[in-house]
């Protein structure tokens, strides 16, 4: 597997596992804020990941894990 897919894999699958924890935080009483706090964080790291990736397209560089 390529660079570019491995980094598009590793952020889908990290991701899912972290939105599934914060679902699971929310839907528990006792971590709501954990949980939102936690997909505020996922969503700032999703969103770097795709700034990133953008750039290196820009650049024509190859996406580095």
């Amino acid at each position: 597997m390529t660079n570019v897919f491995r980094a598009k894999a590793r952020t889908f699958w990290f991701a899912a596992l972290w939105g599934v924890v914060s679902l699971l935080l929310i839907l528990s009483i006792v971590g709501i804020l954990l949980g939102l706090l936690s997909l505020f964080g996922l969503g700032i790291w999703i969103a770097y990941r795709v700034a990133r990736g953008w750039l290196a397209l820009r650049d024509k560089r190859p996406m580095y894990l």
